[in-house]
């Protein structure tokens, strides 16, 4: 097929050629059937072009035989003539118009090669198309170039092709709106508009000529399109600008380009009419809708308009230039309008999240998913403004309300309960009042009304830690959040997986033990605890630093809590054995649960792999049940006793075991009892020699049993 359509381009590129008007050298005739000329230039060498000029396109029908005749009377002259010659090159021209094609080379003893005619290499190349009006256009195009050709119309290659065109037309099925389409949206796919026009014509030519009946329904729908068909061709060349997929950017772009190539000013004035129009259509949506829009629009339209070139970058472009002059002046003012308007809306909501010093937190909350909202979609100043707003309405809450909490809490019964729970709310306050100035006065109004019931706020009020340690070296970290089964604990302390966490105050315990350790850095104990406490909290990077750094310090508890750390996170495939090794550590160091996770995770007691390193040359020699041998023959002893081994390879196959490719190296002796007799000596010579070179390669698989004995288990 590849070959096919290679041959027949090659027709499509001569088709219509018209050769005459050389100056020409006959080199013989028929009468006026046919002559056959060359170039009156030619110079002897290896090829040559020769023309066969016939009256009638009919005449290469007559046969091969015809044709070869001619072939081989232009070889024999040439031949003569020319003794380099090997390839000639035949053009059949018929009133100077291209009908025939082929080719004679000497190797081949001058046969004839012949390619398709051009109107059967026309009809071989739309048998590969369904019936459609371009395919039907573009052959009657191509016929019209053969139509005065004497005798074309009694050729085979006229047949072919009008074959092609019959099975074309069957898409003249009566369905004019096809048509109507085909004419309204084809244009794109010629060079000009009077391309397409001439090709509309061929459409309807066709029509006429193999379709008669349905000719005047076609012609009346093309004389209803044709004022218009100017404006369809344009329309589809230029429908190709507005890609859903391109950007603002690449549209203008291309057609800035499309305009400059454009083959008319009234072709790039259509340009520029659909462009600004489509840009128009776009941005009158924004126009109309941006008073209501909701934030994601205008977004949406901020981010259009920044798009947008600047209307000094589309000068060849004069109507486009003009719109996009009059949006940078109006559109940015409107945009900015309605994103003062959402974020006045915001800000009411923001007041209406809360009334009071007990809503802060929702304020809080709702001020920073709006702020959040009005970031994300590209309004950055809008967002802290709102920030700003939060805060002014916070503050404004607290000094309106401030007199109302007063006499809530003049009403209050100061029970021990109700007196603890409110300086723990006075504590919240003074946190708070380093953000928002006005919990200040809450704070204050709370310690008053504990004065004023004869409490002592510094009695309530327990004092915040030191991390000094007392008079026996305990610190309130240890008391607070000891490990009870810490061997260097100084207190009862904790086992967080059994106590009731529920009632553990973890930021009291907490504080305790950030101020042990801002009080003596090098505690390893105070670091052990700080992190432990982190790591039930949650703080795993936290948690970590601390634990690996009393850890490294050959902290028992730390080294435990660091494998438990490693087995909780590491995705590492030796994380099992490294946590076994640390657990391990941790019990020979006094950390009781150490041993029992060993036990636990190992209950054999076998060491892994990882600890164990193959066994050497002399572990394989111990390891072999039987080391030394002896046998005789002919009163001649051969002893045999290993005393090496040499290691080609060992792979590991379990915890303890190792396969071994390996050869023994053994010391081999002789002796003999009957005298020096020849026979006896050649014997022992024999015997010795076959057993130091007896030895090989073998395999076996070798245990570890115990320290350093290894076992033969195979081979």
């Amino acid at each position: 097929m590849k070959r096919l359509l290679c041959t027949v381009l090659l027709a499509f590129a001569s088709m219509g050629m018209n050769h005459a008007g050389a100056a020409e050298r006959e080199l013989a005739s028929k009468g006026a059937a046919v002559r056959l000329t060359i170039d009156s230039a030619f110079k002897c060498g290896p090829k040559a072009d020769i023309k066969i000029v016939t009256a009638s396109a009919a005449y290469f029908d007559q046969g091969a035989q015809t044709v070869q005749q001619l072939v081989n009377t232009a070889s024999a002259m040439l031949g003569f003539e020319c003794p380099k010659i090997s390839y000639l090159r035949f053009l059949g021209l018929t009133d100077g118009v291209v009908v025939f094609e082929a080719e004679a080379k000497k190797q081949d003893k001058w046969a004839l090669q012949t390619a398709p005619a051009p109107l059967e290499a026309l009809a071989l190349f739309l048998s590969l198309y369904q019936p459609d009006f371009l395919h039907l256009g573009t052959a009657q195009g191509k016929l019209k170039d053969y139509g005065q050709v004497t005798g074309i119309q009694e050729s085979y290659q006229y047949e072919a092709l009008d074959e092609q065109i019959k099975r074309l037309a069957t898409v003249v099925d009566g369905d004019t709106e096809k048509f109507r389409t085909y004419l309204q949206g084809q244009g794109g796919k010629f060079q000009n508009f009077e391309s397409a026009l001439s090709h509309y014509q061929d459409v309807l030519s066709t029509i006429k000529n193999y379709a008669p009946a349905q000719y005047p329904a076609y012609n009346a729908v093309f004389t209803e399109e044709s004022s218009r068909l100017k404006d369809h061709y344009w329309s589809s060349r230029v429908a190709v600008l507005f890609d859903s997929e391109k950007s603002m950017k690449d549209i203008v772009a291309d057609a800035q380009k499309m305009a400059n190539a454009a083959p008319s000013a009234e072709f790039k004035q259509y340009i520029d009419s659909q462009l600004a129009e489509w840009i128009g259509e776009e941005t009158a949506l924004i126009q109309e809708d941006i008073n209501d829009a909701p934030l994601y629009e205008v977004a949406w339209a901020a981010g259009y308009l920044a798009e947008l070139p600047r209307s000094q970058d589309v000068k060849t472009l004069p109507q486009t230039a003009a719109l996009i002059a009059s949006l940078e002046t109006a559109l940015p003012a409107r945009l900015a309008q309605r994103v003062e308007a959402l974020q006045a809306l915001a800000v009411e909501v923001i007041k209406e999240s809360g009334t009071s010093y007990a809503d802060v937190d929702t304020i809080l909350e709702t001020s920073f998913a709006l702020a959040g909202e009005f970031e994300e979609s590209g309004f950055v100043d809008a967002g802290h403004s709102l920030l700003s707003a939060m805060v002014s309405h916070i503050e404004q809450v607290l000094t309106s309300g401030l007199e109302q909490y007063k006499q809530d809490l003049a009403l209050i019964e100061l029970t021990d309960e109700n007196a603890s729970a409110l300086q723990e709310q006075a504590g919240s306050f003074q946190e708070l009042s380093t953000q928002f100035s006005g919990f200040a006065a809450y704070q204050k109004a709370a310690e008053d009304r504990l004065r004023a019931d004869g409490s002592s706020v510094a009695e309530l009020t327990p004092p915040a830690p030191s991390g000094e340690p007392d008079a026996q070296g305990i610190r309130a970290c240890d008391r607070l959040a000891a490990d009870s089964f810490d061997p260097q604990k100084l207190a009862a302390g904790i086992d967080f997986e059994k106590a009731d966490i529920a009632r553990f105050n973890f930021d009291e315990a907490l504080d305790a033990c950030i101020a042990a350790v801002e009080n003596d850095p090098n505690d390893t104990r105070q670091q052990f605890q700080l992190g432990r406490l982190l790591w039930f909290m949650g703080d795993q990077e936290s948690a970590r630093d601390y634990i690996e750094l009393a850890a490294s310090e050959g902290y028992a508890a730390a080294t435990y809590l660091r494998a438990e750390m490693l087995l909780a996170t590491s995705d590492d495939p030796d994380a099992f054995i490294d946590a076994l090794n640390l657990y391990k550590a941790s019990g020979k160091a006094g950390y009781a649960k150490g041993l029992a996770m060993v036990k636990e995770l190992n209950p054999s007691g076998i060491d892994f792999y990882k600890d164990i390193p193959p066994p050497t040359p002399q572990d394989i020699v111990q390891a072999l049940p039987v080391r030394d041998a002896s046998y005789g023959i002919l009163g001649v002893t051969t002893s045999i006793r290993v005393v090496d081994a040499k290691i080609k390879e060992c792979f590991q196959t379990s915890a303890t075991e190792f396969f071994c490719e390996y050869m023994v190296v053994a010391e081999c002796g002789t002796s003999g009892s009957m005298g020096q007799d020849q026979m006896i000596q050649f014997m022992n010579q024999m015997m010795k020699f076959a057993c130091d070179n007896s030895m090989e390669y073998t395999f076996s698989k070798f245990r570890k049993v115990s320290g350093k004995k290894w076992q033969q288990i195979e081979g």
